[in-house]
């Protein structure tokens, strides 16, 4: 595919008619790489055949209707504010779909999923190599109409009144962000990453939100989210005693407020 736009963005991105996963065969490619792959190194395919998301789950897509994409980040050695990249991932693919729906409500719910009108367009999963780079790997549904969806709580551009979204123009405009997000993040110290933090927490949809948030080990937390910490953890204040709960990892479901009618 001829992406001119993208390759503009990141000089090292390779394109791929089909794969399996993009961030393994990302991770598989710094494995075998006889010297170390460099930084924002891209793989991209709209045909990933065995997709992974958070909590293992499966992301299939028929072919040439998604975007997937995986981008090698080295940050600087030791660099504490690496808990914050999949969260200005979730940040940098909002901007790219604010982009192609500026009408629409585009919002982040905790981490990165990005939601539009309140339904799941896309999904992000980090995962950190042997050699302390991280892998960032994200799906984003282009095409797919409703009965190609996963899920009744999923949504793509066309349904929501893209015409004919081109991969080059949102890939590009992905990348240009998450860049520029992480060149901010890694520039800052970690008392002055405020900046990044306050980008994370205008696009939250959770935060302020009622939440149930499900934890590791299978505990749960039920109450309203009130602020990320500077790692980016979720911080939920408890609805039964008041206390405040800090969220690292966990599946947060957004409970719909109940009406006067019920």
């Amino acid at each position: 595919m001829h992406l001119p736009l993208s390759t503009t963005v990141a000089t090292n991105l390779t394109w791929l008619s089909s794969v399996g996963s993009t961030n393994s065969e990302l991770a598989a490619r710094a494995q075998a790489a006889a010297h170390p792959l460099r930084d924002r190194t891209v793989i991209a395919t709209d045909n990933q055949t065995g997709g992974r998301g958070r909590l293992d789950r499966v992301w299939i897509a028929p072919s040439g209707t998604s975007l997937a994409v995986s981008v090698l980040i080295r940050p600087a050695k030791h660099n504490s504010q690496v808990s914050l990249l999949p969260l200005i991932a979730g940040s940098a693919l909002a901007a790219a779909v604010r982009e192609q729906l500026p009408t629409r409500e585009v919002a982040v719910k905790w981490p990165n999923d990005v939601l539009v009108e309140g339904k799941k367009i896309s999904g992000i999963l980090c995962e950190i190599a042997p050699d302390g780079s991280v892998i960032v790997g994200a799906g984003l549904n282009l095409s797919m109409t409703d009965a190609q969806l996963p899920v009744p709580t999923a949504t793509s551009l066309v349904l929501n009144g893209a015409k004919n979204p081109q991969v080059d123009t949102v890939l590009a405009s992905y990348l240009g962000h998450l860049f520029s997000l992480t060149d901010e993040l890694f520039a800052s110290t970690p008392s002055g990453s405020a900046p990044t933090l306050n980008r994370v927490r205008a696009d939250s949809a959770t935060l302020g939100t009622a939440v149930t948030a499900h934890l590791p080990g299978g505990s749960s937390v039920t109450g309203e989210a009130i602020d990320l910490d500077g790692d980016g953890h979720l911080i939920v204040r408890s609805g039964v005693d008041g206390s405040s709960v800090t969220v690292v990892a966990g599946d947060i479901i957004h409970l719909r407020p109940a009406t006067q009618n019920e």
